[in-house]
């Protein structure tokens, strides 16, 4: 777990002195954006927001899901799918 945490922060670090950022929604994608973060917000279990927003990134992609789990403004959740995220090798 270690290794691939160290292999997944070296990526990271490469890509981001690259001066490369996670591409932003799409302007038509905002309102939709807001729309999903407020039917997250409405899930009162953790772990179907957490579902929820797995299922947006496959729909969408993940920028979208970062995106809503972003405007939720709930940092513990945007941190659980962040972890969500790594444990399924997702990725912008």
């Amino acid at each position: 777990l270690e290794k691939e945490r160290a292999l997944i922060e070296q990526r990271l670090g490469d890509y981001a002195s690259q001066g490369k950022t996670a591409p932003a929604v799409k302007n038509d994608d905002k309102v939709k954006v807001l729309q999903e973060a407020e039917k997250v917000r409405d899930i009162k279990v953790e772990g179907r927001k957490i579902e929820r927003l797995v299922g947006l990134a496959q729909k969408y992609s993940v920028a979208f899901a970062i995106e809503v789990a972003k405007k939720t403004d709930d940092a513990c959740l945007l941190d659980l799918f962040h972890d969500e995220l790594v444990k399924q090798k997702l990725k912008p």
